[in-house]
């Protein structure tokens, strides 16, 4: 099945390529010719129908396009022919000029297009563009599935490099700051930063170890003291030892 629909969106696609530049190609011609003609009033005085039909499956469609001959004031006698590569094959009659006064874009005084044909430039223009853009689909999608993958691993990366930078500033930056006295104020007023932090803190140590080893350094401090100080120092013992001395310094000179 799948080699199936790989064919068909071949097929598909070279046929909007052919009719995209050919759309696209009339369009190009048409405006060169526009800008080589001079616009001028002109005499339509003959009008030839041409079969242009065609069928699909044994179902006929009919359809026809014009060709005309003009004279015009500048050009005096001489016969001006239609240019046959603007026609318009299609069914009735809509697109049928009458013989008589026209506006006219002329070339040389050999070649003529009506005046309203030059819409036909923008047309045939975009027709072309989405025609190409569609047919050249196929080819493009790898190539869109590429910087889609690429964009997805660029945010993954900032993703990741934005963590690594909160977990630095998290143990960089403690949430508590001195003030006067011994006291301490949270930087953030819900104080959940410093919750979060104290939580961590006390699971980046084992308290066992810690413990053991200011106990042996002969402090009296209570358990629940030293506990305190390495949640808040975060298990830096050169920090709980400089508090230590400062606390017994005090009472010492109290005493």
């Amino acid at each position: 099945m799948l080699p199936i629909i790989a064919g068909l969106v071949a097929i598909y696609s070279v046929l909007l390529i052919v009719y995209g530049s050919i759309y696209a190609n009339n369009a190009i011609v048409l405006e060169n010719f526009v800008e080589a003609a001079t616009y001028e009033p002109c005499n339509v005085t003959y009008v030839e129908e041409v079969d242009c039909s065609s069928s699909w499956r044994g179902t006929s469609t009919t359809k026809q396009y014009y060709l005309y001959e003009a004279y015009s004031e500048t050009c005096g006698n001489q016969t001006l022919d239609f240019n046959e590569e603007f026609v318009t094959c299609k069914k009735g009659t809509s697109h049928r000029k009458d013989e008589g006064a026209a506006n006219c874009y002329i070339v040389d005084c050999d070649e003529f297009v009506f005046g309203s044909t030059e819409n036909y430039i923008k047309t045939w223009r975009d027709k072309g563009i989405i025609m190409l853009v569609f047919g050249l689909l196929p080819c493009e999608l790898p190539v869109l599935v590429g910087i889609l993958y690429l964009i997805a691993g660029f945010c993954a990366l900032c993703k990741h490099c934005y963590q690594k930078v909160r977990d630095w500033c998290q143990r960089k930056c403690p949430c508590k700051k001195k003030t006067e006295g011994n006291s301490t104020t949270p930087k953030d007023p819900q104080n959940t930063t410093c919750e979060s932090n104290e939580e961590e803190a006390g699971l980046a140590f084992a308290y066992t170890e810690e413990l053991a080893e200011i106990m042996r350094m002969g402090f009296s401090t209570d358990m629940g003291e030293i506990k305190r100080l390495l949640n808040e120092h975060n298990g830096d013992q050169q920090h709980v030892v400089q508090e230590l001395v400062a606390t017994q310094a005090s009472v010492d000179q109290t005493s």
